[in-house]
């Protein structure tokens, strides 16, 4: 069962747990949709677009500016204080109760790259040192990270980081992420027509991990 910070989501019954409360709430598909994009963003916020991009074509809204009206619909079925407002978009409150920290979010199924976003220090599998990101180009990093595969333009990285970091405009978004592909290789991020995205060509089965770095004590 998904779960991040006080909710549950069970997919089959399209229902979603709220810690402390008695009974599930039952959702229509966009709302579950939209829902579980959020929770599986684990604590990230979430542009209209990129939720909007990640649901089947059957069953989103005919625009990706609707999501808002999903949104809206949602938070009258689970409550307003689960879904946040800022950055761009749309996240899940967070809490430390299951361990959930804004230290940690995983992906599944890629190359195994360790971001402790305290400090900005970037681990990448077969190597022993860190290398350390500027605050734009971690958080560029972890917007790319969030899209789960799904190519990213420079407007939606724009969107998706958070107010202070963001650069002057959105165009230079492309030499934040030139900067980062020189950090941490070019094969890891790949440039395409629609975007960026995350690569797990070179580094087939394996799994992506954002967070603390298990071997890093807290002093450098």
């Amino acid at each position: 069962m998904l779960s991040f910070g006080d909710l549950r989501l069970d997919e089959p019954r399209r229902r979603a747990w709220i810690h402390n409360k008695p009974s599930a709430v039952r959702l229509g598909w966009q709302e579950f949709l939209v829902l579980r994009a959020l929770v599986e963003a684990r604590g990230l916020p979430r542009s209209g677009e990129q939720i909007w991009r990640e649901m089947p074509t059957t069953i989103r809204p005919a625009r990706a500016g609707q999501i808002g009206v999903v949104i809206h619909r949602l938070r009258r079925r689970i409550g307003r204080e689960y879904i946040l407002t800022g950055d761009g978009g749309w996240s899940v409150k967070s809490n430390s109760r299951d361990g959930d920290s804004p230290d940690q979010v995983v992906v599944d199924d890629a190359a195994a790259i360790v971001l402790n976003r305290a400090v900005r220090d970037v681990w990448l599998d077969g190597q022993s040192q860190a290398i350390r990101l500027s605050p734009q180009e971690a958080a560029a990093l972890e917007v790319i990270l969030a899209s789960r595969r799904t190519p990213l333009g420079g407007a939606q990285v724009f969107a998706s980081m958070p107010i202070r970091l963001r650069p002057s405009s959105a165009s230079v978004v492309s030499s934040i992420i030139s900067r980062l592909r020189r950090k941490i290789g070019a094969d890891r991020i790949v440039s395409t027509s629609n975007g960026w995205l995350l690569s797990d060509a070179s580094f087939p089965g394996r799994r992506m991990v954002l967070a603390p770095h298990p071997h890093r004590s807290g002093t450098r």
